[in-house]
């Protein structure tokens, strides 16, 4: 539900997240909850304040998403700041979350940042045929003892997009560094690069991804390498399998390569069918858990996606893996 006018704009949207049957009956069982719910101050026509609970959604969801596939999309409760100017975007934002009513002095025991601040800033160029996008992000996680710390970990790095005619394409670099809980240093890194050719009806595209990771058999290594994808959309870059959500937990810590084809065809206005495949690399070598001293080979696996819909907004969706 939303309402507006010049000054103002509110936002709520709740949301029931859950699996029919998986509630037993006669009992309450609370399951409604408020996915976002804020207020919009717009000052003029150059800047306003966003608060309250909302998702953060930048580009294409890379780094900031809000995870829509899941049954519960990601929200965040926070603020942020939003200056306009031309072709120019400025946001600055974050959050700082508590598990009780304190200010100070909680230990917080979610699994979730402590508190996170970021600046994303954008400019379109030549008619908006191209822009730059820079992130800055600053997540800190808490260490759960008597003395809680909070560990920072900083990402940030550009992203480019590019149309000429019937071409798209995009770039992306980025750095993260800072500490982890443990207290090691943090020193990884993600590129990605995407490029793709659109007629009335087909659209052809090829794309790869690299996230590094931790190489199993560099020891002597104190640093740590995997890099975390942050608060993304996963499930559009990595296969429909969802093999891939969590990196680098679901890579063993040894990072991602994806090179990966994708294919749509339109028959009609508002039909579409697809196909994605994806060609899956670890990033480093990982430790074989069977065989002590060896490593896992390279390339993971084989995925084919088939999607189609319809003007009635219907989704089928077939997937192989070969691994």
């Amino acid at each position: 539900m939303i309402t507006k006018n010049k000054y103002i704009r509110l936002f709520t949207s709740i949301q029931d997240a859950r699996v029919w049957g998986n509630e037993p009956q006669a009992q309450n069982v609370g399951s409604f909850g408020l996915h976002e719910g804020w207020a919009e101050i717009f000052i003029k026509d150059k800047a306003s304040i966003k608060l309250g609970r909302q998702e953060l959604v930048y580009d294409d969801h890379r780094l900031l998403g809000n995870l829509d596939w899941v049954m519960a999309a990601r929200s965040h409760d926070g603020l942020v700041i939003k200056v306009n100017h031309k072709n120019a975007q400025l946001h600055i934002g974050g959050g700082f979350n508590q598990s009780s009513e304190n200010l100070i002095g909680t230990v917080y025991k979610v699994k979730n940042y402590k508190a996170l601040a970021f600046g994303w800033y954008n400019q379109k160029f030549d008619s908006s045929r191209a822009s730059l996008s820079v992130y800055a992000v600053a997540d800190g996680m808490q260490i759960n003892d008597s003395t809680p710390t909070t560990k920072f970990r900083f990402t940030f790095g550009p992203r480019a997009d590019f149309k000429y005619k019937h071409l798209n394409a995009n770039i992306g670099a980025y750095l993260q560094a800072g500490k982890t809980i443990t207290n090691r240093k943090i020193l990884a890194f993600m590129a990605n690069v995407y490029a793709e050719f659109i007629s009335k009806k087909i659209t052809v595209g090829l794309g790869y991804d690299y996230i590094s990771g931790q190489n199993a058999s560099k020891t002597s290594n104190t640093n740590y390498n995997a890099f975390y994808t942050l608060y993304p959309t996963n499930h559009k870059f990595y296969g429909h399998m969802d093999y891939f959500l969590d990196i680098p937990t679901d890579t063993k810590f040894g990072g991602l390569q994806d090179v990966y084809l994708r294919l749509n065809y339109r028959p009609k206005p508002k039909g579409m069918i697809g196909f994605d495949a994806h060609y899956f690399f670890s990033g480093n070598k990982v430790a074989d858990p069977a065989l002590a001293g060896t490593y896992l080979k390279l390339p993971l696996g084989f995925e084919l996606d088939y999607m189609a819909h319809t003007n009635l907004g219907i989704l089928w969706m077939y997937v192989l893996a070969i691994q």
